[in-house]
């Protein structure tokens, strides 16, 4: 049995009566996003890693540089993100 505290008499009617608030709005955009075809997301999700993809690749080189303050070494950051972002676009066509 959980414990019960001295706030919970005054917490729980608080949390109700927000909950009842929320009902709404929660259930008006849940509607909506009911109604947007799973091809469509998909299609939306695709276009936005490969826009985000296209963006790396027209970055500056200076931005996209890494010093690792112990060995002085300098990484490009580049291809870790444009395979993370390939990646999600593989897994939203496929799946």
């Amino acid at each position: 049995m959980p414990e019960s505290n001295q706030f919970s008499p005054i917490l729980t009617p608080i949390a109700d009566f927000l909950a009842n608030i929320l009902r709404i709005p929660g259930g008006f955009f849940r509607d909506i996003l009911v109604s947007i075809d799973i091809a469509t997301a998909k299609g939306i999700f695709i276009a936005y890693f490969t826009l985000l993809i296209i963006w790396v690749l027209t970055l500056k080189k200076e931005e996209v540089l890494v010093t690792d303050e112990r060995t002085g070494k300098t990484v490009s950051l580049r291809p870790y993100a444009i395979a993370a972002l390939l990646s999600q676009v593989i897994i939203y066509l496929f799946y």
